[in-house]
């Protein structure tokens, strides 16, 4: 006889309480536990996967803002060289600035049309 599962069927229950009374209770709470156990695991798995949805959330949001202030402060620095008369560095700044934004955009769109 083949079975899967945690309990065996009721049939072979029925025997091993012949041989002893106790084991159809012990294998009762054997499968108890093990439920019990597989519960506890999914749900501290899923709490982890939680966190790591969240964390993951912040850091997507704190890369976007440090870029923002990146990009803006460079552009600062582009206007003050123009106003200062340096007006090749100050175009050259921009037009790179520019070029990178859209070299970023170009890539994420890319990958985002990939999956």
């Amino acid at each position: 006889m083949k079975y899967s599962g945690p309990l065996p069927p009721s049939s072979e229950m029925n025997n091993y309480g012949r041989i002893d009374p106790s084991l159809p209770n012990r294998i009762m709470e054997l499968a108890e536990k093990q439920t019990s156990h597989r519960i506890n695991i999914e749900e501290r798995s899923m709490n982890l996967n939680e966190r790591n949805v969240n964390a993951n959330i912040l850091l997507a949001k704190t890369g976007l803002y440090l870029g923002f202030i990146i990009i803006v402060f460079a552009l600062l620095c582009a206007l003050v060289m123009i106003l200062k008369g340096q007006y090749t560095g100050g175009i050259f700044s921009i037009i790179g600035i520019l070029a990178t934004l859209a070299a970023t955009w170009y890539k994420v769109n890319r990958d985002n049309r990939k999956n």
